[in-house]
């Protein structure tokens, strides 16, 4: 059968001010076609947000989930997609377009008055027509800063929104339901931010792919030490390196201790990692707030 759309079967309603802006945006490939998929999903159905999951626009687009994770990861710190709630363990993230493109932080290239047809015809070197939507407001409106204030926090100051989207994306990508079980678990009795920075000081002191059997050796050495807090991970790890640095064992009990839990073949080659735009790389994790 030919194609043959018709608007009367469905349409997404977006106003040309936002074609306009987006024609002078320089996004990639993966942005842009991530883009219409967000568009097609809300303003498609009259509504201003949706969850959106790594299988879903993998679906729909066909690019890889790699390509996806770096794609919305990029539109979200360049304020061209904004974080309306978090990821949960049931739930995929949910997304809205941010039509404030005075807040967009994306480059663009600006349109060139000396390339236009009419530019000799206008006395003094012809003007540009002034930037559509000056009038409006730069800022996303009271209501959804208010709701979204810990979260757009939270964008700033870590790679990941959650834990949970930390373990996923440096030790599996696809828990199972022992491994979610404990997770859940360990939120619920230590919190979020303490999973958070366990996770990342178990992948940067793993020699070769962090394992869920070495995050769980890390996390009860140190509750078993008193630890409750990231900064009590990290007083850890200062007491650790200095014993190191002086040769000094302790109690027989190293803070970090090499290879547990993992293959000889995981230890071999090994070398510094970090999560940078929203892939896998060697860390060294950043503090969160």
């Amino acid at each position: 059968m030919p194609a043959n759309p018709q608007k009367e079967n469905g349409f997404t309603g977006i106003a040309n001010e936002i074609f306009d802006v987006i024609a002078q945006c320089k996004f990639n490939g993966t942005q842009f076609r991530l883009l219409t998929i967000i568009w097609r999903y809300t303003y498609g159905f009259q509504r201003k947000s949706h969850p959106f999951s790594q299988s879903f626009l993998h679906e729909k687009t066909g690019l890889s989930k790699d390509s996806i994770k770096r794609g919305i990861k990029g539109l979200i710190d360049k304020k061209v997609l904004i974080v309306v709630k978090v990821a949960t363990f049931s739930n995929p993230r949910e997304l809205m377009f941010n039509k404030y493109y005075n807040d967009w932080l994306i480059e663009k290239d600006e349109p060139k008055t000396a390339e236009s047809p009419q530019s000799d015809e206008v006395e003094g070197g012809g003007q540009t027509a002034p930037t559509p939507g000056g009038n409006l407001s730069p800022h996303i409106n009271k209501e959804l800063k208010e709701s979204n204030k810990e979260i757009q926090l939270q964008q700033h100051t870590r790679d990941y929104q959650t834990s949970y989207e930390l373990f996923e994306n440096t030790i599996n990508v696809m828990p199972n339901q022992i491994q979610q079980n404990q997770l859940i678990e360990w939120i619920k009795t230590l919190g979020d931010d303490f999973v958070y920075r366990a996770i990342e000081v178990a992948c940067l002191n793993a020699e070769g792919p962090p394992t869920f059997r070495w995050l769980k050796y890390l996390i009860e050495e140190w509750t078993g030490k008193g630890a409750r807090s990231p900064d009590d991970i990290d007083r850890l790890q200062e007491e650790f390196q200095k014993k190191k640095s002086r040769g000094d064992p302790g109690n027989g009990k190293a803070a970090i201790p090499r290879n547990h839990g993992q293959t000889s073949s995981q230890s071999r080659g090994s070398q510094k990692r970090s999560i940078t735009g929203g892939q896998v790389g060697w860390i060294k994790p950043g503090r969160r707030a």
